[in-house]
């Protein structure tokens, strides 16, 4: 008998334009509920607003 492989999401690419409204969602009703209602872990929307605030400070 084989054993089992975990069952594991496909990964997603998401766009700029996304995630900077995603960002935007966050910023208007918090990175918790705005990370549940899109599905997403919560880290990933700080992941994403730690690279936008590095890319404007370096532009």
């Amino acid at each position: 008998m084989k054993p089992s492989k975990p069952t594991t999401k496909p990964y997603t690419r998401r766009s700029e334009n996304y995630k900077a409204e995603a960002l935007k969602l966050a910023d208007r009703i918090g990175y918790t509920e705005a990370a549940r209602q899109l599905g997403l872990h919560e880290s990933q929307l700080y992941g994403w607003r730690a690279k936008q605030s590095h890319q404007q400070t370096v532009s």
